[in-house]
């Protein structure tokens, strides 16, 4: 386990909270019945309609793209710009907010009870590397979000299990078991060039159900080893 004090996850910038929210990236969409697109339940803003484009087509658009440009940029976009949205409005006892900004006393106590958690990480024969965390959970069963990625020595981060290459990564639900048990990640393939290289390293967090992964104070655990 890392101390978390000391070092920031890879993907999280240690400087500045990104973006203003991360519903355009993590949030449920709507779909009225008139095929129109809403990406937040928080404005009537129309992303696109499903009746003219695919919905990825509408999700990775240039109206979502632009939206997701100036959230990054903590600028609020105009979609955004309405008495309706928390964030916009300065709530600050809002569920969202307390998801972005963290809950601090929460967290640490969390921290607490993960102490000696371990990561662990191995190359296979079948070039495949096989990861698996070793708990250690002094409280009952608790639901996370799992973060795991692998950082090449270029810097380039792909994130488990699709092994995509993600501005903000994608969360996998899971539960930490009861007491001390191994948590098997999986076996993922790694390409020929890269196996060749020193110094890749696997990374794997965990984070409150449904926190924005690019706030520090949202880290209950997190570690990472070098295959």
């Amino acid at each position: 386990m890392i101390d978390l004090e000391a070092t920031t996850v890879p993907w999280i910038d240690p400087e500045r909270r990104k973006p203003l929210c991360d519903v355009p990236w993590l949030g449920t969409s709507v779909v009225l019945s008139d095929g129109k697109v809403n990406f937040c339940c928080y404005t009537s803003a129309v992303a696109g309609n499903v009746n003219e484009l695919t919905f990825d087509e509408i999700w990775n658009g240039p109206v979502m793209r632009n939206i997701r440009s100036e959230l990054a940029q903590n600028r609020f976009p105009v979609e955004c710009k309405t008495d309706s949205c928390p964030i916009f409005r300065g709530d600050t006892l809002n569920y969202l907010r307390v998801r972005m900004d963290g809950e601090e006393s929460l967290v640490l106590c969390g921290r607490k009870e993960l102490a000696g958690t371990e990561l662990t990480a191995s190359r296979t024969p079948e070039r495949r590397v096989s990861i698996a965390i070793e708990t250690q959970n002094s409280a009952g069963v608790r639901a996370v979000d799992l973060f795991v990625a692998i950082k090449r020595p270029n810097g380039t981060l792909y994130f488990l299990p699709e092994g995509d290459e993600l501005p903000i990564p994608c969360a996998v639900s899971a539960s930490i078991p009861e007491d001390n048990q191994r948590l098997v990640i999986g076996e993922w393939p790694l390409e020929e060039e890269a196996l060749a290289d020193e110094g890749n390293e696997v990374w794997a967090a965990f984070l409150f159900p449904e926190s924005n992964p690019n706030v520090p104070a949202n880290v209950l655990w997190a570690d990472r080893v070098v295959v």
